[in-house]
């Protein structure tokens, strides 16, 4: 068990054996706190995304040994370009959401630099998928990276996605059901820091 909060044990229940290809966007180091290492380690392959300086090395050496898990060292935005990202020494806490930046004493201190982005469009025309599985831990930003998911397109058939308590942010687990309901998912679970669902 990798995740926080045993959200890897929640998301492994529902494929069982099944053997498939996750999407990791804001993978951190790929291994602390994880929701897809666990995953690599049982033969999956897949992509994780991550914007940060600091970690991407790591990274790559967790990854070092899974050769179907590729590596993009990029932030997933509304538009292709270059973006400020303020980055943390906690690296779990950078990110490119100003306001949670300036909001929270936990973030002092980071180093403001500017990193390359893409968006969704792009990254599913250079790694078409499918992805089975996505977990998205953007600090501030999941939901509209999810807002530009085509979900059943993409193959997704469980979603775990980091959602902030009303007190730091309202309304996330409504926007992430407004989101995904049409599309068939259903919760799967809830935990401390994340919202699982699942068709």
């Amino acid at each position: 068990m990798y995740s926080r909060n045993k959200e890897d044990d929640v998301v492994l229940s529902y494929f069982g054996n099944f053997r498939g290809r996750f999407l990791d966007i804001g993978a951190n180091d790929g291994r602390s706190a994880s929701n897809t290492y666990r995953f690599a380690e049982l033969g999956w392959g897949g992509l994780c995304v991550e914007p940060g300086w600091r970690v991407v090395g790591q990274l790559i050496e967790t990854h070092q040994h899974h050769p179907d898990v590729e590596i993009l060292n990029a932030a997933i935005d509304e538009q292709d370009g270059i973006s400020p990202f303020w980055d943390c020494q906690i690296t779990t806490l950078s990110t490119m959401d100003k306001d949670l930046q300036d909001r929270y004493p936990k973030r002092k201190g980071a180093k403001k630099i500017h990193i390359a982005t893409c968006t969704m469009t792009h990254l599913l025309k250079t790694f078409p998928g499918p992805f089975h599985y996505i977990s998205i831990d953007a600090e501030g930003l999941s939901i509209r990276i999810l807002r530009a998911m085509p979900l059943l397109e993409m193959g997704a058939k469980v979603i775990c996605i980091e959602c902030f308590p009303p007190h730091i942010r309202k309304g996330e687990d409504k926007a992430i059901l407004d989101y995904c309901t049409p599309f068939g998912f259903k919760v799967l679970a809830k935990t401390k820091e994340n919202l699982i669902l699942a068709l």
